[in-house]
């Protein structure tokens, strides 16, 4: 019999897509892959590459607590200060340190650098599927997956003994179920978002906040229905994480939260500007590009001067400056919309974006470190970088300029060199 050209057409169709699905599928799973290997052995190196001083000595690099992490690792007492800090990530780390101990035949040393490295290497694969669901275009989400990996706050916090590779792994997992969730705000989001950031919070208590922008997309429900789904997100974050150190400190918990607080935290810190832009140049300047040519102990308002040491990085970081007020001036107008449209009860399929979303989160994270402990801020930058890469992305999609994959490329690879080079001087 014959078929008609509109039957061949369905026929090739229906043959067609579960090839392309595969070819897609295939793809996918390389990159992966290959990023994976590649960053896993660039952090790797670059542990392996830090000076014994480092595994000894706390505050030598950025404020870091290079030697209570390191030697942390080998404590089975869950009772010391550091687990007190963020008991998640001492168990996790000391589980783990200890099975590749024993599994593998590693000495300490060598299993403390693999843990670090494969959780940096999964950071930057979170990243990768956290841009995937926003973006279909393939280049742009390589391109700015390695941009992220390139960070200066992430080669040198993924590079030394610290305890931030967990905390922004739970971050990233976060904002991946926030944008799949992002349509549909319901009781079993909220409850999921909840545990999420309850975990989060046991990693590293101010990421309870990640409840925030979360509660910022349900602002478009009736109000009934939005504080009910903000209660059933914070019912079960709260529990977690009171309920989880109680278990394991008792009240001596809540002794040691307020005296740790009372060290660091100073609401007089809220009514200085330095304060304010230093957590602001180490948050979403000083995390990209390194100012410096060499680690240090500190960093704060005075080195933004060395930005003209070499030459070259003047016109790398004018580019980078100009982009990302363009991009937050945009994300700050989609912000805007939403709460315009929310007061006139006018096109209720606003507050679906999460871009807007996790720029109030950063504001919020902004104004608690202002608050808590200024002086280190940029100690505490890996945990905007994922929101905010998010947010320059989303505005980078939106660019019809062809020239764009090229300008971000030559930005990378430039990024790239001062930053290791910083690292490694």
């Amino acid at each position: 019999m014959n078929m008609t050209a509109t039957e061949i057409n369905t026929q090739h169709k229906i043959t067609f897509q579960p090839t392309f699905h595969k070819i897609k599928r295939f793809k996918t799973s390389f990159t992966v892959i290959l990023l994976f290997l590649i960053f896993f052995g660039f952090y790797l190196n670059n542990l392996k590459a830090l000076p014994l001083i480092g595994y000894w000595l706390n505050n030598r690099i950025f404020y870091s607590d290079t030697r209570n992490t390191y030697t942390g690792m080998q404590e089975t007492s869950l009772v010391d200060n550091d687990t007190r800090k963020h008991p998640l990530f001492a168990i996790i780390s000391r589980t783990s340190v200890s099975a590749m101990q024993t599994m593998f035949k590693m000495n300490h040393k060598l299993a403390v650098h693999s843990f670090l490295a494969l959780i940096a290497a999964f950071n930057v694969i979170a990243v990768f599927f956290l841009l995937r669901r926003q973006s279909s275009n393939y280049f742009s989400v390589l391109l700015w997956t390695l941009f992220y990996g390139i960070t200066f706050a992430n080669i040198v916090f993924f590079g030394i003994p610290e305890t931030y590779g967990l905390t922004t792994l739970s971050i990233l997992i976060f904002s991946s179920h926030l944008i799949s969730c992002r349509k549909n705000i319901n009781t079993k989001n909220a409850t999921v978002s909840g545990l999420l950031a309850g975990i989060s919070a046991l990693m590293n208590p101010p990421m309870i906040f990640l409840l925030i922008p979360f509660c910022y997309l349900a602002f478009k429900l009736p109000l009934k229905q939005f504080v009910s789904v903000s209660i059933k997100a914070a019912l079960p974050a709260v529990l977690i994480f009171f309920g989880t150190n109680f278990l394991l400190f008792g009240t001596q918990y809540l002794k040691f939260s307020l005296g740790y607080a009372d060290k660091w935290a100073s609401l007089d810190n809220l009514t200085h500007i330095t304060c304010h832009a230093n957590v602001l140049l180490s948050f979403f300047v000083y995390s990209i590009i390194s100012p410096l040519l060499h680690l240090s102990s500190s960093i704060g308002l005075q080195n933004f001067k060395d930005y003209i040491h070499p030459l070259i990085k003047i016109p790398i970081i004018t580019l980078f400056l100009g982009y990302t007020v363009y991009a937050i001036q945009k994300t700050c107008r989609g912000l805007y919309l939403d709460m315009y449209n929310t007061i006139r009860q006018s096109s209720p399929g606003h507050f679906n974006h999460p871009a807007p979303a996790f720029l109030v989160w950063l504001l919020i994270m902004l104004l608690f470190y202002t608050y808590f402990n200024p002086q280190e801020a940029f100690l505490y930058s890996t945990q905007v970088l994922g929101p905010f890469v998010f947010i320059l992305f989303v505005q980078y999609e939106t660019l019809s300029w062809k020239w764009k994959h090229t300008v971000l490329v030559v930005f990378i690879i430039c990024t790239a060199f001062f930053n290791i080079r910083c690292f490694y001087g």
